[in-house]
């Protein structure tokens, strides 16, 4: 005696095996995590383009992939993103006399932070700062969680927060570029 297959039901339609709805829900938020790190990167290369091209104008570099290096390396030499660091080059103006290199620059100590504690006591980052002084000012209001957004070529971009979802944070990501 052989066994035959199910029918399809009456409508047509064939019905596949059921998914396991945790692994389904787990793949959506990978993708909306994926989607925002594009999203991110898509809005970001402009601004590191364009700084490429001011750093090869102006101290004369031989290709971009030399710029790029460039800025990368001060990026994490300062910990500052990479898109923060390039919108910074290219709102700089070029002072034709002044040192041909930063490094020929003099240094200045970075001005006292009262009330913000930071990691480090000797080299305070950008991101330190960001983050001790929004948690300060969550402290202060008894705020369950907020963010601190900086202009990045005529956008808000939000650089720090604490209690957001990423969903909602890349969601306000998209509206800083409407709003300009």
């Amino acid at each position: 005696m052989s066994q035959e297959a199910p029918l399809p039901p009456a409508d047509g339609r064939v019905s596949e095996p059921q998914a396991d709805s945790a692994d389904l829900r787990g793949e959506i938020v990978r993708l909306r995590e994926h989607n925002a790190d594009l999203q991110e990167r898509l809005h970001a290369h402009p601004a590191i383009s364009l700084a490429q091209g001011v750093l090869m104008e102006r101290y004369r570099l031989p290709a971009p992939e030399a710029s790029f290096a460039l800025l990368r390396e001060a990026s994490q030499r300062f910990n500052i993103k990479l898109h923060t660091l390039a919108d910074a080059v290219v709102r700089t103006p070029h002072s034709p006399d002044g040192p041909a290199r930063a490094g020929d620059r003099a240094r200045t100590p970075p001005p006292p932070l009262p009330g913000l504690r930071t990691a480090g006591a000797d080299r305070t980052h950008q991101g330190e700062v960001l983050s001790a002084a929004l948690h300060r000012v969550m402290d202060v209001t008894g705020a369950g969680m907020g963010n601190v957004q900086l202009s990045e070529g005529g956008r808000l971009r939000m650089v720090r927060h604490s209690g957001l979802e990423r969903e909602f944070t890349s969601f306000c990501g998209d509206l800083g570029a409407l709003s300009t």
